[in-house]
């Protein structure tokens, strides 16, 4: 999957409250993390992935 935001892949997937579903990379994951806390369901952190 690619990032919402960039096209980068897309490293974190949040499910939104409202049913939705956004996906990140790391950077603007990062640069999102906080709001995204008060919105989401599951988020699936797979930033591991970077470091393999």
């Amino acid at each position: 999957m690619l990032c919402d935001r960039c096209g980068s892949h897309a490293y974190v997937h949040v499910v939104l409250d409202t049913g939705g579903m956004l996906s990140w990379c790391a950077h603007h994951y990062r640069e999102h993390e906080q709001a995204l806390f008060a919105y989401a369901i599951s988020i699936q952190d797979e930033r591991h992935l970077l470091d393999a």
